[in-house]
């Protein structure tokens, strides 16, 4: 059942400050600041990689299947709107990352992030969102709400509710509301995601504009 937990997650920046002074601010893009939406995912894909050198990824590319899913809440919010100018209002307003900013390989194909590469790439996701502060997080899948809340979720159970995370410290004071949903991935093994997942987009832009986040 989908949900507010208005209870934050409280992450300490202090005890990231060392990791945070060897990453370069340049390596984070200023094409899209403060955007209304930054999608999360597990780890990098290879296409993605070559398509950006970056260690962080704005929206220059999608899998076609988020382009659809947040295409369908944005036509709910915004009404009659042509293709091009949704296209523009995603691009100016919505950021996509991954926790793994490399591709994760084994015997050739692309595998699953290990918990010490989460904790590995948690500093570099956290100055992430420290530069970019978006307004809200979609947080897809297990791997990404490790990242952010320190644990794996239960997705039945926790699928579909909007958490909050509280950035804390080196005079940072952000508070987040993050919605939890299933990986884009999950689609080729339940097809019956794909709407589970369009449902808890749709719950989270409802809620905003309901300003109730």
């Amino acid at each position: 059942m989908e949900e507010i937990i208005k209870e934050p997650t409280i992450i300490d920046l202090n005890i990231y400050s060392d990791k945070f002074n060897k990453i370069s601010k340049n390596e984070v893009t200023s094409g899209v600041l403060n955007p209304d939406v930054m999608i999360i995912k597990g780890s990098i894909e290879e296409e993605e990689l070559n398509n950006n050198s970056s260690i962080f990824n704005p929206v220059t590319f999608f899998q076609l299947e988020i382009i659809d899913l947040i295409k369908r809440s944005y036509k709910k919010i915004c009404g009659n709107v042509s293709d091009k100018d949704l296209d523009n209002i995603i691009r100016s307003s919505v950021y996509e990352t991954s926790v793994i900013k490399k591709v994760l390989t084994i015997e050739g194909f692309e595998r699953s992030p290990t918990v010490k590469e989460i904790n590995e790439y948690k500093p570099e996701l956290l100055y992430e969102i420290m530069m970019i502060q978006p307004k809200t997080i979609i947080c897809m899948g297990r791997h990404s709400f490790k990242a952010l809340f320190g644990k794996y979720p239960k997705l039945e159970d926790d699928n579909g509710n909007i958490r909050f995370i509280e950035l804390k410290g080196l005079v940072y004071n952000i508070k987040i509301p993050v919605l939890v949903t299933y990986s884009i991935d999950a689609i080729l093994y339940r097809e019956e995601i794909e709407t589970i997942i369009d449902d808890n987009i749709s719950f989270l832009f409802e809620m905003k504009r309901q300003k109730k986040i």
